[in-house]
């Protein structure tokens, strides 16, 4: 029995000082929210039917990934649909796990302060419960904003899905 204990001991440690570990706190995630605009077309792999949308390079958490350009106000957008078709309680789920991956990253960044963090969740028509978290940081100075969304639907025309969407814009200077 003490054998056992020490073997799931080990392999516990090993887990939580794993570079694997260390890695996944933040992951793909924290270059798109320390970076840049120069980020989002670094990080873009071949080209959708749209030309201003591209395959994310690296998938997110094995989710289905975009990133879009839009250049009036300058955006730049990355977005990941999950589970598509999935039950709502499989997108809840999805949901509950991606902010907390959210929250986890933005906690380990220098600039945790910076974010903040509100209940975006509502009701559509018909009685439909979406629910939504979205994160804002603000650099007043230079203009930016970056933004994360996590959702448990699209919005989209395929409704079975959660999604996590992170946003960097510029806004003109008046």
């Amino acid at each position: 029995m003490d054998l056992y204990r020490i073997a799931a001991s080990a392999a516990i440690l090993a887990l939580l000082i794993s570079p694997a570990r260390s890695d996944s706190s933040c992951g793909e995630l924290e270059k798109y929210l320390k970076g840049s605009d120069q980020v989002f077309p670094a990080n873009r792999g071949e080209r959708r039917q749209n030309e201003n949308r591209w395959k994310a390079r690296a998938p997110f958490r094995g989710g289905d990934c975009e990133i879009a350009a839009t250049f009036n106000p300058r955006e730049f957008k990355f977005d990941c649909s999950f589970n598509t078709g999935g039950a709502d309680g499989v997108r809840l789920a999805s949901y509950q796990s991606l902010g907390s991956y959210v929250q986890n990253c933005l906690n380990s960044l220098e600039s945790r302060d910076d974010w903040r963090k509100r209940d975006t969740s509502r009701t559509e028509f018909g009685g439909r419960m979406i629910a939504e978290t979205t994160w804002t940081w603000t650099m007043l100075l230079n203009a930016i904003e970056r933004q994360v969304v996590v959702s448990n639907d699209s919005g989209g025309p395929s409704k079975g899905e959660s999604l996590l969407v992170v946003i960097w814009r510029e806004r003109p200077k008046d």
